[in-house]
C-alpha cells in the first residue's frame, strides 16, 4: 500500500522527469577552449554577409545572448559584439533555395574571414569568442570543411519566418555537427557580427 508521502515523492519525480525533458535543452558547443551556450538563434537574409560567396545570403547566428532584441534597441555593431564577452556561431549559405523534395545542402569551405576562398565554396562556418571591449574578437575560426543542410522549404521560411537545418562541419581539428530552428531578426544585415 502506498502512503500519501510516497504517491506525493512518485508524482513529483515524474513531473520533474518529464520537464527535463521539454524543450529548451540549451545546446553547448566548445571550440579551441571556448564554450558557446547557446539562447538564440536567429537568422537574416542580405545580398553579402560574405563577400566572396554567391549574392544573396541567409546568416544564421547561434548567440549566447538575445541578439535580435539587442538589434531592436538599435545599438552598433561594436556595442552588441565587442563591448561585452560573447561567443557566437555564424553560417552564411546561398539564399536561392530549391523547392522540396529537393535537397538544399552547401559545400563548407575557408573563406579566410571572406577575403578568397580555398576551392569551390557554397558556404561559410565561423565560431567567434570575445572578451569585452576590445575591436577584435579573442578567437575567430572558420570551418575548413562540412555542409550546411537547410530543412525548411522556401514557402516555409518566407510564411513563418522560421529557418531549420543542420551544420556537419570540421573546425579547429574538431568535428561538429548540430540542428538550428531559427526566427527572423530583420536586424541581421551585412556587418552584423563581424
Amino acid at each position: 500500500m502506498r502512503t500519501p508521502t510516497s504517491a506525493f515523492a512518485l508524482a513529483l519525480v515524474s513531473l520533474s522527469l518529464g520537464a527535463a525533458g521539454c524543450g529548451n535543452s540549451a545546446t553547448s558547443i566548445t571550440i579551441s577552449g571556448q564554450t558557446l551556450n547557446v539562447a538564440a538563434t536567429s537568422y537574416g537574409q542580405d545580398s553579402r554577409f560574405c563577400d566572396n560567396l554567391a549574392n544573396g545570403q541567409y546568416q544564421v547566428i547561434l548567440t549566447d545572448f538575445g541578439l535580435c532584441s539587442e538589434l531592436q534597441t538599435d545599438a552598433g555593431n561594436a556595442q552588441i559584439f565587442h563591448s561585452m564577452t560573447e561567443t557566437n556561431l555564424r553560417i552564411i549559405f546561398p539564399s536561392f533555395l530549391k523547392v522540396p523534395p529537393n535537397v538544399n545542402s552547401f559545400q563548407v569551405g575557408r573563406t579566410n574571414n571572406c577575403t578568397h576562398s580555398d576551392g569551390p565554396v557554397e558556404a561559410m562556418v565561423v565560431f567567434e569568442h570575445q572578451t569585452g571591449n576590445s575591436p577584435k574578437y579573442d578567437l575567430e575560426v572558420e570551418a575548413d570543411s562540412g555542409t550546411i543542410t537547410v530543412t525548411s522549404s522556401p514557402d516555409e521560411i518566407k510564411n513563418l519566418s522560421e529557418m531549420k537545418g543542420s551544420y556537419d562541419v570540421m573546425i579547429a581539428g574538431s568535428h561538429l555537427t548540430g540542428s538550428f530552428d531559427a526566427i527572423l531578426c530583420k536586424g541581421i544585415v551585412a556587418g552584423v557580427g563581424q
